[in-house]
């Protein structure tokens, strides 16, 4: 977590403003949701990895106590029935320790109700579902906001970060897909970062290949490997697979389709049931193409979260080894609050990484900025009144009073650092 000081603050600012304005001419309409949302929202949200990462926020008061107090009595429970298990024997006391883990964890559990929100995916689910009478359909939200997750800290990832994120809810044609790709590349293209490509595929057609050649498994944990190949690589994953009790000739099988689809057309890699699917792929490339966005298909790309139903995409660039942004189709997210099972789809800008890569000359000249420095309480008043008149004639001016200060080379210094003229009014 991270402060974020002149003149990076104003960066950060500049940014969102120029990449909410290209949303806007879309028609995305901002929306903005709490930090906080209560655990049951975001646990089993099929977060993926996420969950595990969420920042829980303890219950208040007198729930609070009583919590405490019913999970200590759960693991003294837990731990008198295990020393009467521990009397048979060592593998008795084994067996005991394990249970008062094991209540540790329920009462841990107990003892949170609210949680830091781990995306900007989930808590719009959970909006659309609350707010659904007053939306219109289809409904197309910009929604930008920081996020927390538990994780180590690494360049272009933080603990805490920021999101921009454009959704459709209510479109269940590829041309959500198409719109929202269309919207982030030139969101991008408008503070300077051009040269993107967006990767695309589609989470059946990953489904169906693991089904092919693992069988019928728990996809899960195989997506979480499987996500790992750009970073560790084939063997590593391979590895990981087999640990997890796949047959070694069957991953390979898997890794190779997938290797060998990189290239090709989604029809030759997968056909049968499938086929649709993977026209549908096809279609949204030609739809791209069309528009000028550059796309390719990626039959390795995963998506960490468990949530999507259909096409994922992330928007890959030569200069970074790591995507962009990301997101993908998760129809049927809003049900689980009790709304209707709506279309829905996402694209989510990772905030931090692309401030990295923004050259501040490329925002267009900067606004003149002068400063006024007085030695007295008379002169700051006299100075204030004279600035607001200066302030309505050159509305592009930004002009700051303040008091001198005792180390007037410094002072100078600083606002100059941050881009400011001395000025007289």
């Amino acid at each position: 977590m991270r402060d974020a000081v002149p003149p990076a603050a104003e960066l950060r600012r500049q940014v969102a403003n120029r990449v909410l304005d290209v949303y806007s001419r879309y028609g995305f309409e901002p929306i903005s949701t709490p930090a906080l949302e209560n655990l049951e929202v975001l646990m089993g949200s099929q977060g993926g990895e996420n969950e595990k990462l969420i920042f829980k926020v303890l219950k208040r008061g007198a729930r609070l106590e009583a919590a405490a107090g019913q999970a200590g009595a759960g693991q003294a429970g837990a731990g008198q029935a295990g020393a009467g298990q521990a009397g048979a024997g060592q593998a008795g006391a084994g067996q005991a320790g394990a249970g008062q883990a094991g209540a540790g964890q329920a009462g841990e559990a107990d003892l949170a109700d609210l949680g830091l929100r781990f995306d900007l995916t989930v808590p719009l689910a959970r909006f659309v579902a609350n707010h659904l009478h007053e939306l219109p359909m289809p409904l197309k939200v910009a929604h930008v906001g920081p996020v927390w997750r538990a994780e180590r800290p690494q360049r272009g990832r933080y603990r805490e970060f920021t999101q921009c994120d454009i959704d459709i809810i209510g479109e269940p044609s590829i041309a959500a897909e198409v719109e929202l790709c269309a919207a982030t590349v030139d969101a991008l293209a408008s503070v300077g970062i051009a040269g993107c490509t967006v990767r695309l595929n589609d989470r059946r057609l990953l489904r169906a290949a693991v089904e092919r050649h693992l069988g019928q498994v728990d996809a899960g944990p195989v997506y979480i490997a499987l996500d790992k190949l750009d970073k560790l690589g084939p063997d590593e994953v391979a590895g990981e697979l087999a640990r997890a009790g796949h047959d070694r000739r069957a991953i390979e099988g898997l890794l190779a389709a997938l290797s060998a689809g990189e290239d090709g057309v989604p029809e030759r890699l997968w056909g049968g049931a499938t086929a649709p699917v993977a026209a549908a792929v096809r279609r949204t490339l030609e739809a791209l193409a069309t528009m000028g966005v550059p796309a390719r298909f990626d039959p390795t790309l995963v998506r960490g979260m468990g949530y999507y139903t259909g096409q994922i995409f992330e928007l890959a660039h030569p200069d970074v080894p790591y995507s962009l942004a990301g997101g993908g189709r998760y129809d049927g997210m809003a049900a689980r609050f009790g709304a209707p099972p709506l279309p829905m789809c996402g694209f989510s800008i990772g905030f931090e990484r692309i401030c990295e890569m923004v050259d501040p000359g490329r925002l267009g000249p900067p606004r003149p900025k002068q400063v006024v420095a007085c030695t007295s309480d008379e002169a700051l008043l006299d100075a204030l009144q004279q600035a607001r008149a200066r302030r309505q004639q050159e509305p592009d001016l930004v002009l700051s009073v303040v008091r001198q200060a005792r180390n007037t080379q410094k002072q100078r210094e600083d606002f100059q650092r941050l881009g400011y003229s001395y000025s007289q009014i």
